[in-house]
């Protein structure tokens, strides 16, 4: 059922059309379009080989400063561990494999493609996995991603301010997605002869209208805190490390912030793309309908 169909000031012409096919149809592309998301693939694989192109000794080195950070900074005291998750795991080489590696945090951290920090116990199956206040990391295939890790749980354990701005992260997804949803099942007001539009038809149109900068607005927290995190890794390693790692902990960081990039630009595609998507196929009706008058 379509948002209009609901008494919310709607004309009557608006009600008399269900449009449920166009809002499906809308829905249905918005869906698609967060797919340009598997655009950060190239992104995460050469992360990957950033750290794979480490010899032996460099991938030990970065690993013990890494806990020296976690001492360093009295994250040590809050409970902060790192946990060394997939050890020799097998390489996906499927195009499914490698996609369950983008959408699947614990494949992916276990095949090098993924790193974590979680704030609270990480349950599968209805059992407990990780305790919370962990970063997860493969310390073979992805060790130079663990100073950007330790970058939100110095955020999250030792920032007040940054906390907030990491809590923000998952409502604004779920804000993001909702838009696109919303304008998927709406469409856009118009005002009955004579009449004005209602305030709440008014701010109807105004959020459809501007869905893609709002979906943009509630992910701007997200960026903001992974830059952050990035930041704090990279100045970490610059101290510690020699110059030749730290550059490549900064490049890792630098690539890794392209899916950030990608995930955002889907989201608020999406919502776009649901707006002008609908309201195109809602006209089409409309014209058709009228010619057949």
């Amino acid at each position: 059922m379509e948002l209009q169909n609901v008494n919310f000031g709607s004309s009557k012409n608006e009600r008399k059309t269900a449009n449920v096919k166009e809002s499906l149809a809308a829905a249905t592309a918005a869906q698609m379009v967060p797919m340009v998301s598997l655009t950060a693939l190239p992104a995460i694989n050469k992360m990957s080989k950033l750290s794979t192109g480490l010899a032996k000794d460099e991938i030990e080195i970065v690993n013990k400063v890494a806990e020296q950070i976690v001492d360093n900074t009295g994250l040590r005291k809050k409970g902060l561990e790192i946990i060394d998750y997939g050890g020799s795991s097998a390489v996906a080489s499927g195009f499914s494999e490698k996609l369950m590696e983008l959408v699947n945090p614990l494949i992916g951290t276990a095949n090098g493609k993924n790193a974590f920090f979680t704030d609270k116990p990480l349950k599968a199956m209805g059992e407990i996995i990780f305790d919370k206040n962990k970063v997860v990391i493969n310390k073979e295939k992805l060790s130079l991603a663990v100073f950007h890790e330790l970058g939100h749980a110095f955020n999250n354990n030792l920032s007040k301010g940054w906390k907030i701005v990491q809590k923000m992260r998952m409502p604004g997804i779920m804000i993001a997605s909702g838009l696109a949803l919303f304008s998927a099942f709406s469409k856009k007001s118009k005002p009955e002869e004579g009449k004005e539009l209602t305030k709440f038809q008014k701010v109807k149109n105004s959020v459809r209208d501007k869905s893609g900068l709002l979906a943009f607005t509630a992910l701007v927290p997200m960026l903001l805190e992974e830059g952050m995190a990035s930041i704090r890794g990279c100045k970490w390693a610059k101290q510690l490390l020699s110059p030749e790692l730290a550059k490549k902990v900064k490049s890792t960081n630098l690539v890794a912030y392209t899916s950030y990039l990608a995930t955002v630009a889907g989201l608020s595609l999406a919502a776009f793309a649901a707006t002008k998507i609908k309201d195109k196929l809602v006209a089409k009706k409309e014209a058709k309908l009228a010619e057949a008058q």
